[in-house]
């Protein structure tokens, strides 16, 4: 039973992350060989995108990216006291859905920044009721403001930082003015650079291509509505208060609704300025909810049927066998 497995304090599940994403970028690869980029272009791309890389080079950058992305993620989940031991179930979910979200998407710069969110996470929950918390709120604010640089879909984290000190801990101006001050230190030393180099006409914060995600074909598609169920089902898990719940498992959840909403407002602001966006992007809010949701399975019925239809329509859906 894998959610038995993955639940278990064992470290050598770690070892597990790597051969499954390999496994699994390199399967799906050879059955799906005709990939297209299909992401927007951004600034971003001219530093990631390489037209003529090889699709091996793609795959060690995917796996590498990958297994980052699982091991923060799945350490982010452990240090907040969300289950009353070290489990690595949701490293195991980033691994899969990470890696088929990045052979999709196919670009570097979505990959990379989605990478960065994951670090902005693991700090942002280090942001509890401690006295000094700057170093913290510095290293966050940093990466959600590379992230949005990189991949600009990620706009609507630029609050979620923010709404996080509003909700965690007292009120206090000169962390507020710190934290709104931090997030545009990347994206005013990246205007600098291109300013300096004289290549402002290449940088540009939208996108260049009309590209959007049909979204009128959701409604037809069995994963969206599989992954929609075990997100509602998710929530209501996680609003639920635990039995020994800490005020640190209170506040990581707190945070884990703050991305969530974040990719909303995300999706939310592209939508108002025509810009294109994917529901990829919702995969690190959609991890750690539905991840915290099925650690806890022993207390739900209905969270193993859920884990794996949700596991067997997300391969499906990998292998193109139903969209």
């Amino acid at each position: 039973m894998l959610l038995r497995y993955f639940t278990q304090n064992n470290r050598g599940l770690l070892f597990f992350y790597p051969i499954i994403i390999g496994l699994l970028s390199t399967a799906l690869i050879y059955f799906l060989p005709s990939i297209t980029h299909s992401s927007p272009l951004y600034a971003s791309g001219y530093i990631f995108e390489t037209q003529e890389s090889s699709i091996w080079i793609f795959i060690l950058v995917t796996v590498i990216t990958a297994t980052i992305f699982a091991g923060v993620v799945n350490k982010a989940f452990n240090s907040s006291e969300l289950y009353f031991q070290p489990s690595f179930l949701v490293g195991f979910l980033s691994s899969i859905v990470f890696t088929i979200s990045c052979i999709k998407i196919h670009s570097f710069s979505w990959s990379v920044a989605q990478l960065f969110l994951a670090f902005a996470l693991f700090f942002s929950l280090q942001i509890q009721n401690q006295k000094r918390i700057y170093p913290s709120l510095f290293l966050a604010q940093i990466s959600v403001g590379i992230s949005i640089c990189i991949f600009p879909q990620n706009i609507g984290f630029g609050l979620a930082l923010t709404t996080t000190l509003l909700m965690n801990r007292s009120f206090s101006i000169k962390e507020l003015l710190f934290s709104l001050f931090t997030i545009i230190i990347p994206l005013l030393y990246w205007l600098s650079y291109s300013f300096i180099t004289d290549q402002l006409s290449d940088w540009f914060f939208w996108s260049k291509t009309p590209t959007t995600f049909p979204v009128n074909s959701l409604f037809s598609s069995i994963v969206f509505w599989v992954c929609s169920v075990c997100l509602l089902s998710s929530l209501v898990g996680i609003f639920k208060k635990e039995n020994r719940q800490t005020n640190k498992t209170q506040q990581a959840k707190n945070t884990l609704l703050i991305f969530l909403f974040s990719s909303i407002l995300s999706s939310l602001i592209c939508w108002i300025t025509h810009e294109p966006f994917t529901l990829y992007n919702f995969s690190l809010p959609f991890i750690l909810i539905v991840g915290y949701y099925w650690t806890h399975y022993r207390v739900s019925l209905m969270a193993p049927f859920l884990f794996y239809l949700w596991i067997i329509t997300h391969f499906l859906f990998a292998f193109e066998v139903i969209h």
